[in-house]
C-alpha cells in the first residue's frame, strides 16, 4: 500500500478519517492545525516538560525520551489553553466512539513526549520492532515538530488490523499476552507517518506497528491521545461487563 493511501487533505471530515483508519488500520492528516495554533501548542508543551506541574507525572524518563502523563481536567486550561481546546473540541471523541462503537474512556491517557536521537544506538527492542499492543487503543498524536523518517516516526502495515485483532483475542482467550508474543517480523510492507509540525496521526494498536529510531540530534515532539473503547477494555480483561459502571457512565455523559 502506497502512502498516499493513508495520507490524507487536512480538510478531511471525521467520515473520511474514518474509513481510512477502519480499511488500513491508521492515517496521517498533514497540517491538521495552523501554524499558529502549532505554534502556541508547542510553547506551551515545553512549559509543561521544563517544568514541575502538581498532578502531571513523569511516566517514563530515559534520558533520551521523556514522557509526562495527565488527565485532562488536572492540566491548567488558563496555563495550556491551547491543549487543552485541542484536546476537547477537534473531533477525537466523536471518532473514537464511532470506530469503537461504544462507550468511550476519553481520553484514556494523555501523553507528552520529548525524544532526541542518540549519536550510536539503534534500539531493537520493544517498541522499535514490529508488533501489535496486548491491549487495543486508537491512538491520536499531535505533531508538534516536523516529523521525517530521520524524526522517529510511527510506522505501520496497513490493511492486516483485522487479522491481528483476531490474534490477539485469541491469544488472550488461551491466556495471558506476555511481552515478546506479540512481535511479529518485518513484512517490507511497512509505511511510515511522517508530516509537518501541525500533522495529526491516527492508529489502531490491533495493526502491526513501531516506533521509530531518531537520527543523532534530532528532537520530536508530540502530545498523544489514548483512547479505549468499553467493550475492547473487557476483552483485554478477558470478561464481559454486565453493565457499566454509574462512575464509568457520569464521566463518559460529562466527557472526562
Amino acid at each position: 500500500m502506497r502512502a498516499h493511501e493513508i495520507e490524507l487533505p487536512s480538510t478531511a471530515s471525521p467520515d473520511e478519517i474514518l474509513a481510512t483508519v477502519n480499511a488500513t488500520g491508521g492515517c496521517i492528516v498533514p497540517n491538521f492545525l495552523d501554524q499558529a495554533t502549532t505554534e502556541s501548542m508547542r510553547n506551551e508543551f515545553d512549559d509543561l516538560m521544563d517544568n514541575t506541574i502538581d498532578k502531571i507525572d513523569v511516566h517514563a524518563d530515559a534520558g533520551y525520551s521523556i514522557a509526562k502523563r495527565a488527565r485532562l481536567p488536572d492540566v491548567d486550561e488558563g496555563r495550556f489553553p491551547v491543549t487543552c481546546d485541542v484536546v476537547a473540541s477537534r473531533g477525537f471523541k466523536e471518532i473514537s466512539t464511532r470506530y469503537y462503537n461504544d462507550v468511550v474512556d476519553y481520553p484514556s491517557k494523555l501523553f507528552f513526549v520529548r525524544s532526541i536521537g542518540r549519536p550510536d544506538e539503534v534500539v531493537t527492542a520493544l517498541p522499535y520492532v514490529m508488533h501489535f499492543d496486548r491491549h487495543q487503543f486508537l491512538k491520536f498524536a499531535v505533531l508538534l515538530t516536523d516529523v521525517t523518517e530521520d524524526d522517529g516516526p510511527t510506522w505501520i502495515v496497513p490493511g492486516r488490523t483485522q487479522e491481528f485483532r483476531k490474534k490477539r483475542l485469541e491469544m488472550l482467550n488461551a491466556s495471558e499476552i506476555t511481552p515478546g508474543e506479540n512481535v511479529l517480523a518485518d513484512s517490507g510492507e511497512e509505511v511510515a507517518l511522517t508530516g509537518p509540525a501541525g500533522s495529526l496521526v491516527i492508529f489502531d494498536t490491533d495493526a502491526p506497528h513501531r516506533a521509530g529510531n531518531l537520527a543523532p540530534g534530532r528532537v520530536r515532539k508530540i502530545m498523544r491521545i489514548d483512547t479505549e473503547g468499553e467493550r475492547s477494555r473487557a476483552q483485554s480483561e478477558r470478561r464481559v461487563p454486565k453493565k457499566q459502571p454509574l462512575l464509568r457512565k457520569l464521566r463518559a455523559k460529562i466527557g472526562l
